[in-house]
């Protein structure tokens, strides 16, 4: 769906067909992800604070993503695993949204910067961009210490967690490897599970949610263009 309005008549659908409906963001079903959410609720780095994701990459000028038509843009591509990241940490939903945009001729935005607010006290930075080197990283910072997910929404094959509760400058954080894991795999897994329940399980959602920060993030951005 490429707007709010065509979401929820996927959620509609599905529920009028008694099926499950689940946004394919596999990066959450990864452990990693879940330890690190885990992490947070335990308090082991404090309030948390501060939500950083980046995800960019040097898009080639002939792909259909810079189409407007198609879906095309770096918010709906990228952006839209940082803003899943950073709702899925903070445990709510925005209630502050900020969007700065560099567009392309053809109508899309190739550079974004958004800036959330959680109730909390919690904000999120994040950034995505179709025109930058390689970046996929995202940092979870709280009162006590943070937590570090390197190639966050594309982990090595035996991902790495850094986990600082020193707050001294020169304090060596604590790496956590996890064993060899496909999160695509992990995904089918939990969907199964939603499947026999008969309802969303956590971390799982239908995106509905997710859309509307996109949503209201782009047009925002377009508007100050």
């Amino acid at each position: 769906g490429m707007t709010v309005a065509e979401a929820e008549e996927m959620v509609r659908a599905c529920q009028d067909a008694g099926v499950v409906l689940q946004e394919a963001f596999m990066w959450r079903h990864h452990p990693r992800s879940k330890r690190a959410k885990e992490l947070i609720e335990a308090g082991k780095i404090g309030d948390l604070r501060l939500i950083c994701a980046s995800f960019s990459f040097d898009i080639d000028h002939s792909d259909w993503r810079l189409d407007p038509n198609r879906g095309g843009g770096a918010i709906w591509d990228i952006g839209c695993y940082g803003v899943n990241a950073s709702r899925f940490f903070a445990g709510a939903e925005p209630i502050d949204i900020h969007c700065r945009s560099q567009f392309h001729e053809s109508g899309i935005d190739m550079t974004t910067q958004i800036a959330l607010r959680f109730p909390g006290d919690v904000l999120a930075n994040i950034d995505c961009s179709f025109e930058a080197p390689f970046r996929c990283h995202a940092e979870i910072i709280g009162t006590k210490g943070s937590i570090t997910l390197p190639n966050a929404f594309l982990p090595a094959i035996e991902a790495k967690l850094l986990l600082r509760t020193d707050m001294e400058p020169e304090a060596v954080p604590e790496v956590i490897t996890f064993g060899e894991c496909n999160q695509y795999a992990e995904q089918v897994t939990d969907f199964c599970a939603s499947i026999r329940a008969g309802a969303l399980q956590a971390p799982a959602e239908n995106g509905v949610a997710n859309m509307k920060v996109l949503e209201q993030a782009i047009t925002m951005a377009a508007q100050q263009s």
